[in-house]
């Protein structure tokens, strides 16, 4: 009688690791899953922010008259401009701030052709140095500039 109790116990025994091992694997798995959920989750958010703060760009560009320096430079106020290129930083909110303290920097460069205005503008993710950033998000704006009458 007590050798057909221990092979019940060693049955349920082993039944019971079955179950612990399957719920081991399928919880890892889960985990794994959320990861990868909430990694795509935060550079999708990156990705459409990204493209809000470059169309906010494009327009004021296209609704600048002839050359856009004092449009951009009145709509980002945190900004440096040099020659025909300005950047903006932003913070791991998306607040604007000085550009060395930035994790994501937007770059307009914008040059002028005969009466059209070509610019590029891009958003990239990382610090200010060209080595370590990755584009997040480019949109090429073109315009024509009218001819005036004086």
């Amino acid at each position: 009688m007590f050798k057909q109790q221990s092979s019940k116990y060693s049955l349920f025994l082993m039944e019971l690791i079955i179950v612990i091992f399957f719920f081991t694997i399928a919880s890892a798995v889960c985990v794994q899953l959320y990861a990868e959920a909430h990694i795509l989750s935060s550079s999708t958010r990156d990705l459409n922010i990204s493209i809000t703060k470059v169309e906010g760009a494009a327009e004021v560009i296209k609704s600048s008259p002839v050359n856009p320096d004092a449009a951009l430079l009145s709509a980002f106020n945190k900004s440096i401009l040099s020659e025909q290129t300005l950047k903006v930083g932003y913070n791991k909110d998306w607040e604007s701030c000085a550009l060395n303290e930035a994790l994501y920097i937007m770059s307009i460069d914008w040059r002028q052709k005969d009466q059209m205005l070509y610019a590029t503008i891009r958003m990239e993710k990382g610090q200010n140095d060209a080595d370590s950033t990755e584009t997040v998000y480019r949109l090429d704006v073109v315009k024509h500039i009218p001819i005036t009458l004086n």
